[in-house]
C-alpha cells in the first residue's frame, strides 16, 4: 500500500515508529560500575543505588513495547529496566508483540523507505522532537500483531537479581485491581497533541492496552524528562514531579529506553536468560540435526526492505544506522553499504573462513528471506561442512528459536545494522563468546 507524504492520519499514527529508528545513541562517561566490569570492559556512568524498601509504596513503571519487531523491543527493554531502577520502581514486564505475515491489519511491520536525515532531540522515544526531515514514505506494509507473555521466551528470576520484576499478567491479575483500580490509571505522554494524549490511538498501541482491559481516566505530560535516571538530576526530576505516593504506577505510551540501546546499559543483558522451554527447543535443534558438533551461525538480513534502508546508508552524512553502534562506535570507522547488506561474495568468503579456523563441521543459518543454502553448501563442499536452517513451522515463536540456537553457536557472525544480530551480540558477549560481523574486521 502506498502512503502520501502529506497523509496527516498516518503520520500521527505512525510517527513513532519512523522516528525511532534514526535515534542518535548518546553515550554518557563517567565512573565503571563493577557489575558492568563484569559483564563487558565497558565504561558507563551506571552507579550502585540502595535503596530501604522494596514493597509496593516504590510504585510500578507500566510501558507499552510499541516501536518495531523483537529486536527493537529487546533494545528498549535494557534502557526501560535501568529507567525502573533509577526510580527504585518495579518494572512491569510486558509482553512481546509480534507480526505475523499471515494476519493481515492496522499495525506496521516493515518500512522499506523511510525518512532520511532525521535529527532527534532525545528527551523521549515516546515523541521525539524533529528539528529537520526530508523524504518520501512508501510501500507501508500494515499488518496485525500479536502478543507473547514475557516468561514464554525470558526467565523472569534472573532479572530479580538485578530489580524488582513482575510480568504484566500477574500485575493485573494480583495487584491492579486494588493497588492500581479502574478510575484511577493514569496515562503518560509525552507531550499532548491539540490537548489530547494519543495513549491508544492506533495499532498497536489501542490493541495493546485493550488486551489488558486498561482505560485512562486521565493524563499527564513529562515533556522534557529524561530517561536516564542513573543521573542524579534526571531521576531526582521524575521522584519531585511524580512522586510514588501521588502515582503509583507511571504508566507511559512507549518504552522508557533508547533504540538502539545505550552503551552504558549493554551489560544489563547479562540478567536476561532464556526460558527454559526456549532453550530446549534450541537445544534439541543442536542435538538432532547439527549432532552436537562444533558449528558456525550465521544471520542474514537480505530482504529487500532491508536492502533498501541500506541505501540511506551510502550518503556520506549517515554516520550510524539502526543498531550499527555494536560494530561502528562514535568516531571509529565509517558504516559501510556492504556492512549494512553485504554481497554474496563477501559472506561465502568469510563463512570459509571462519569455518577452517576453527573445524566447523555445520552452520546454522537463520535469515528473514534467502537462507543462500545452495551457495553455501557448494563453498563448503571441499570441507564437507553441511548447511541448515529450521523448517518454520510457529511464526511467532520460530524467530526466537533461531536466536538462541545463535547464541549457542561455537562463533557467530551477523549483521553490523540489525537489533536482531545485537540481541545475540549482546547475549555472546555475556559468555564470552566469539562474534563478527559482514564485512567488517576490527
Amino acid at each position: 500500500m502506498n502512503v502520501k507524504r502529506d497523509s496527516a492520519s498516518f503520520c500521527s499514527s505512525f510517527a513513532l515508529v519512523l522516528v525511532s529508528y534514526l535515534s542518535v545513541l548518546v553515550t554518557i562517561s563517567g565512573k565503571e560500575n563493577l557489575d558492568e566490569q563484569i559483564a563487558f570492559d565497558v565504561a558507563g556512568s551506571q552507579q550502585p543505588i540502595s535503596f530501604s524498601s522494596n514493597d509496593q509504596s516504590t510504585g510500578y513503571i507500566v510501558y507499552c513495547p510499541c516501536m518495531g519487531r523483537f529486536g527493537n523491543q529487546a533494545d528498549q527493554f535494557l534502557g526501560s529496566l535501568s529507567f525502573a531502577k533509577g526510580l527504585n520502581r518495579t518494572l512491569v514486564l510486558p509482553p512481546w508483540i509480534v507480526y505475523p505475515s499471515y494476519k493481515i491489519g492496522g499495525s506496521v511491520r516493515i518500512i522499506v523507505t523511510i525518512f532520511s536525515n532525521i535529527n532527534v532531540k532525545l528527551f523521549s522515544p515516546d515523541l521525539p522532537t524533529l528539528t529537520q526531515s526530508h523524504g518520501v514514505l512508501e510501500n507501508i506494509i500494515l499488518i496485525s500483531n500479536e502478543r507473547v507473555p514475557f516468561d514464554e521466551w525470558f526467565l523472569v528470576k534472573p532479572l530479580e537479581a538485578y530489580h524488582n520484576v513482575i510480568t504484566m499478567e500477574k500485575f493485573m491479575k494480583d495487584i491492579a485491581p486494588s493497588f492500581w483500580p479502574p478510575g484511577q490509571r493514569i496515562g503518560f505522554c509525552y507531550s499532548f497533541t491539540g490537548h489530547k494524549c494519543r495513549m491508544k490511538e492506533g495499532n498497536p498501541f489501542g490493541p495493546f492496552w485493550d488486551h489488558f482491559n486498561i482505560n485512562f481516566d486521565d493524563y499527564r505530560e513529562h515533556t522534557g524528562m529524561l530517561w536516564d535516571t542513573e543521573s542524579g538530576h534526571s531521576r531526582q526530576a521524575w521522584l519531585e514531579r511524580f512522586p510514588a505516593s501521588e502515582y503509583p504506577v507511571i504508566a507511559l505510551m512507549g518504552a522508557p529506553g533508547e533504540f538502539p540501546v545505550r552503551g552504558q546499559n549493554w551489560w544489563l543483558q547479562k540478567f536476561v536468560h532464556w526460558s527454559k522451554k526456549i532453550k530446549k527447543k534450541a537445544k534439541e535443534f543442536i542435538k538432532s540435526v547439527l549432532n552436537n558438533e562444533p558449528f558456525v551461525g550465521i544471520h542474514l538480513r537480505n530482504g529487500v526492505d532491508f536492502e533498501r534502508a541500506c541505501e540511506h546508508v551510502k550518503d556520506p552524512r549517515q554516520t550510524s544506522l539502526f543498531a550499527s553502534t555494536q560494530c561502528i562506535r562514535e568516531g571509529s570507522k565509517k558504516l559501510t553499504y556492504e556492512m549494512c547488506f553485504p554481497p554474496k561474495k563477501e559472506i561465502l568468503k568469510r563463512v570459509k573462513k571462519v569455518v577452517k579456523k576453527i573445524k566447523a563441521k555445520r552452520v546454522f543459518v537463520a535469515t528473514d528471506h534467502d537462507p543462500m543454502l545452495k551457495d553455501l553448501s557448494q563453498a563448503l563442499k571441499s570441507l564437507k561442512v553441511s548447511v541448515h536452517k529450521r523448517n518454520p513451522s510457529d511464526e511467532i515463536s520460530d524467530p526466537i528459536v533461531d536466536l538462541a540456537i545463535l547464541t549457542m553457536s561455537d562463533h557467530f557472525i551477523g549483521n553490523c545494522v540489525s537489533s536482531f544480530t545485537a540481541f545475540v551480540t549482546r547475549y555472546r558477549a555475556v559468555e564470552n563468546k566469539p562474534t563478527s560481523f559482514w564485512a567488517f574486521d576490527e
